[in-house]
């Protein structure tokens, strides 16, 4: 608040001690204050404004519209008055009225940086990222000290996938202000992105010690509670924020999980339930909130599925992923590239007669620990990951893009860098390696898994990453050495549980969003796979999913024979090796936790009038992994 100069003299006492009590927090008092100085005073715009904001802060809101709106006309060329009414109308989501007043001030006052923030939160709002960014830069220039600025910043870097950019904004807003919750859960958003998962779940709690009645956070904290099995804590948190949000949609969910997690399938199912009508609809408020509702849709389809009904698992499944078309980052992700650049590649494979040459290097001791678990995604690889996790001679490295680097790498220096090969490098293995590429490319692979954990515990070190499948023939150039663990599941259940899940959305994933691509997909990497396999020879081990549930120890035996390690009974106890892993990036996350089970073993079978379309493509792949043909007979009568 300022001095209204021009105010009558009673006018101007009483507003100097309005801004006293307000200054002190006696809102109620600034507010009896200032409505006293009015009446004596009853055209100043100044007084109209700060009563405004004063009702705003008070919580109420048609009072404070009124004086904003009486201000407004009264000081129509005030940018303080302007702006202020729009970030009021901000606040309340009229996005096209709060955008008219905060352009009126920002053309009167172009360097306040409070108007230039707010227009850099209306542009976020609008998910306008690039020009949110561009104001928001300059507003934080021009107040440095605005934690809120600084805040966020956070959130249009993190959204724009920066996460550590982000999290330096974010620690600043912090320690600008550490009473500023909002910026606590962006520190923890961003420390859950970088898999910083302990400083993550901390965050979230900092910003509900300040604010413990916002739904938003409590339902961060929850998600990584839960992600990271810490199922103890996830119940305690669960019931302090049922006390806050009782019967919410938000609760509702956390319930389900939890009671899921305890295999109490019926009451998972009842708390979502009653939440059917409220969501059968695409409505405004769910394509706001859409995040809440494909994780419904996904939660009610896997407890359909649970209890063997799968015409109501499956209707659910298909309305997950409408929700998934709502969100920015399906927006924003193009479902074309990576189809383009696997047809272009598999052409390459056939017309090319010879592998194009490679230098040779000595046997570097590294790359001879190397093994590369693949196999199209959803076919067991999260569990052999954690079976071979509890072997104490074996590292296993997570879903990192190593290989992936290499190929963009040597496509740069070749020159061949097209929109299709920025996202899916498989292409770069069809191009000539000199002696100096070579070197670098497995300084590019080393680098990515930190040569400290390659040369940590035990002989064999295992990159695992499903869709290095369509990429071993760079691997087998790049490290000779190498042994492969392929991993393979009935095809049909394979691509069924990938459009189960709600994937991270990226060019590759964004092609289970429907069943019929998926399927086009598997056959594609496949083809891959065995045309590869037809031109360079690469020491491969085939293990069935449905092997490694059924009948374990052989199973695992032969796999841990081909790696030449001896059978331990460490592996037996893969799930608390999960437990005590933390947060497993992957949608079996929940699933590796449990002991050997065989409810996914099939799975397919009772999806039948679901899945026709794609049984003839998948039949031949099915038949070439031994899997029995006439399963697919007994389908399609």
């Amino acid at each position: 608040m300022k001095k209204n100069t021009g105010a009558p003299a009673k006018a101007e006492v009483l507003y100097r001690q309005a801004i006293a009590a307000l200054s002190a927090g006696r809102l109620p008092e600034g507010i009896q204050i200032l409505t006293a100085a009015l009446k004596e005073d009853p055209s100043s715009g100044d007084i109209h404004n700060d009563l405004a904001t004063a009702y705003w802060q008070a919580g109420q809101v048609d009072a404070a519209d009124a004086h904003f709106t009486t201000a407004v006309r009264l000081s129509p060329k005030n940018a303080k008055v302007l702006g202020r009414y729009g970030a009021f109308l901000l606040q309340l989501d009229r996005l096209d009225d709060a955008e008219k007043f905060l352009k009126r001030a920002e053309k009167i006052a172009p360097e306040n940086g409070e108007v230039v923030g707010n227009i850099g939160l209306l542009l976020y709002r609008r998910r306008d990222y690039a020009r949110a960014e561009q104001f928001l830069r300059h507003a934080v220039k021009l107040n440095p000290s605005a934690s809120m600025l600084h805040t966020t910043l956070g959130n249009v870097l993190r959204d724009t996938d920066r996460p550590k950019e982000a999290r330096k904004h974010y620690g600043e807003s912090v320690r600008l202000n550490p009473q500023n919750a909002d910026g606590w859960r962006g520190v923890g958003q961003t420390f859950f992105s970088l898999h910083q998962d302990a400083e993550a779940i901390s965050a979230f709690r900092k910003a509900l010690h300040l604010r413990p009645k916002v739904e938003k956070t409590w339902h961060y904290l929850l998600s990584a509670l839960e992600r990271n099995n810490q199922l103890e804590e996830y119940a305690a948190a669960l019931a302090e924020a049922e006390r806050h949000f009782p019967g919410t949609p938000v609760i509702a969910l956390a319930k389900a999980k939890m009671f899921r997690r305890q295999k109490k399938y019926p009451e998972a199912i009842a708390c979502l339930e009653t939440l059917l009508a409220g969501v059968r609809n695409l409505d405004e408020d769910c394509k706001v909130n859409f995040v809440y509702y494909t994780d419904f849709w996904f939660e009610l389809a896997m407890l359909y599925d649970r209890v063997d009904n799968p015409e109501k698992a499956f209707a659910c499944y298909l309305r997950g992923k409408e929700t998934l078309q709502l969100t920015a980052d399906f927006k924003s992700t193009n479902s074309t590239t990576v189809a383009h650049e696997v047809a272009n590649y598999i052409e390459k494979l056939k017309a090319t007669p010879h592998v194009p040459p490679t230098a040779e290097l000595p046997v570097d001791e590294e790359a001879s620990r190397l093994v590369f678990l693949v196999g199209f995604p959803r076919s067991g690889t999260t569990l052999l990951d954690q079976i071979l996790s509890s072997h104490p001679m074996v590292t296993v490295a997570e879903e990192k893009q190593a290989v992936g680097d290499m190929g963009h790498r040597l496509l740069l220096r070749h020159g061949a860098v097209t929109p299709e090969t920025e996202h899916m490098a498989v292409s770069a293995a069809l191009e000539p390696i000199s002696e100096e590429e070579l070197q670098e490319l497995r300084q590019v692979f080393f680098s990515v898994h930190g040569h400290a954990a390659m040369k940590g515990r035990g002989s064999v070190f295992v990159d695992k990453l499903p869709l290095n499948l369509m990429q071993a023939l760079l691997i087998q150039r790049v490290f000779p050495e190498a042994k492969f663990i392929l991993a393979l599941r009935h095809p049909c259940d394979s691509v069924f549980s990938c459009f189960m899940q709600n994937f991270e959305m990226n060019t590759a994933m964004v092609r289970f969003m429907d069943i019929n691509e998926g399927a086009k997909f598997y056959a594609e990497a496949f083809t891959i796979w065995d045309l590869i396999r037809s031109k360079i020879k690469i020491d491969a081990h085939a293990t069935y999913y449905e092997d490694v549930v059924s009948d374990f120890k052989p199973t695992v035996t032969a796999l841990l024979e081909f790696l030449k390690l001896e059978w331990t009974d460490a592996v037996l106890d893969y799930d608390e090796t999960a437990r005590k892993k933390g947060r497993i990036n992957t949608p079996s996350y929940h699933q590796v936790t449990e002991k050997i089970y065989t409810r996914a073993s099939g799975r397919w079978l009772r999806y039948k009038k679901q899945l026709h379309t794609i049984l003839p493509v998948l039949r031949p792949y099915a038949e070439k992994h031994g899997y029995d043909g006439a399963e697919f007979d007994e389908a399609d009568a």
